[in-house]
């Protein structure tokens, strides 16, 4: 109700209600009512910015709420009721659910039985896998076919730039290179040491480690040994950032940083054999390995976060809310806050890699590969 410096309701002077007030009253709200009635469908009402859907903010008449007939002045009927704020029920929670993967695994037969130990994806029609006798197999976008490699000994690892510059290394020093058209044996002078991980950020700068701390540097032209820091251990995984910011782990839970000049240890704060490494950039960096372990760089420091269980052998993402752990009998996710289990059962894995959240590939135990796709 409306106050107009002593005057009575509706700017009526006080004294000259009397008898006449309830019937007054009576009939202004017959006629606002009747204004209301009569109003064009969608007069008055709030032109759309952005608000809610009708769905969840309503603007109910007053008088359909059961309110008092004399709280509405005519003037202030005429322009129509003013939307209430929304509710909290009309403001949605955050979903704070785990989120589930973007691609589903699936079984793809790859022809043989000799177990894969690892694999690298080009593109959607080009991936290539390497395994025990001297297996090399390619993906052509529908099939996984035998290339001949003119080995016979075990390949463990296998990565590239280009469609005709793919490196893969192995048991006895084993390099390989493939040109485009046919598969080479490639000098390195390194004949005594098994090969574990290659991998690379151009076609001039590659890095191959392996047994008894091995560290070999291509520059374009010519393999060549690099001092080690550390007197004994096996280097199984390697990724890096930049020429000047590579890591490299292994077993014992070493590990390695490259910083442009030479490669000094760092403490990993486990004494696990670290098999697979991955990041999406210099503060975010995964390594894991057995009985569960997973560490994360931040950027400054390793942190532990382990699961205790799970024999985990690589690592891969698409981005930093986005990655693999493949291992003995499972699959985990990472969403970009926790990692998670699926829950089916999956045949032991070894490697792997992808294009896109929704182009991944795992190889493993007995010739198997899965595959990662919508």
């Amino acid at each position: 109700m409306r106050s107009d410096g002593g005057s009575g309701e509706f700017g009526i002077p006080a004294r000259d209600l009397g008898a006449k007030e309830e019937s007054m009253r009576a009939t202004i709200l017959v006629c606002v009512l009747a204004l209301a009635a009569c109003e064009p469908s969608g007069a008055g009402a709030r032109p759309d910015v952005g608000a809610p859907d009708d769905a969840e903010l309503s603007t109910p008449d007053a008088f359909a709420q059961g309110a008092d007939a004399s709280a509405a002045l005519p003037d202030e009927a005429a322009a129509g009721p003013e939307a209430p704020p929304p509710s909290d029920a009309a403001v949605a929670d955050p979903d704070t659910s785990p989120k589930g993967p973007p691609c589903t695994w699936s079984h793809v037969d790859s022809g043989i039985t000799a177990s894969l130990n690892g694999v690298w994806a080009f593109s959607p029609t080009s991936a290539w896998a390497v395994g025990d006798q001297g297996s090399i197999l390619h993906w052509d976008g529908s099939q996984w076919t035998p290339v001949v490699s003119g080995v016979t000994s075990v390949l463990l690892s296998v990565w590239g730039t280009a469609e005709n510059d793919v490196w893969a290394v192995g048991f006895s020093g084993a390099i390989l290179h493939w040109d485009g058209t046919a598969w080479s044996k490639d000098s390195t002078g390194v004949t005594n040491r098994f090969l574990a991980y290659v991998w690379g950020r151009s076609a001039t700068d590659l890095w191959a480690v392996g047994e008894d701390g091995t560290f070999l540097h291509w520059k374009g032209s010519g393999w060549v040994v690099v001092t080690k820091p550390f007197p004994s251990g096996t280097m199984t995984s390697a990724w890096g950032v930049s020429s000047n910011d590579v890591w490299a782990g292994g077993s014992g839970g070493v590990l390695a940083h490259w910083d442009g000049t030479a490669w000094t240890t760092v403490d990993s704060r486990t004494t696990v054999p670290l098999e697979g490494m991955w990041g999406s950039g210099p503060a975010d960096i995964w390594a894991v390995g057995n009985y569960g372990t997973i560490l994360h760089y931040t950027g400054s420091s390793w942190s532990d976060l382990s699961t205790g269980s799970g024999w985990f052998m690589g690592v891969w993402g698409s981005g930093p809310d986005d990655a693999w752990i493949v291992g003995t009998t499972t699959f985990r996710h990472w969403d970009g806050t926790a990692w998670t289990a699926l829950a089916q059962t999956i045949p032991s894995m070894y490697e792997i890699s992808g294009t896109s959240a929704t182009d991944v590939w795992a190889v493993g135990a007995n010739g198997e590969i899965q595959h990662c796709g919508p």
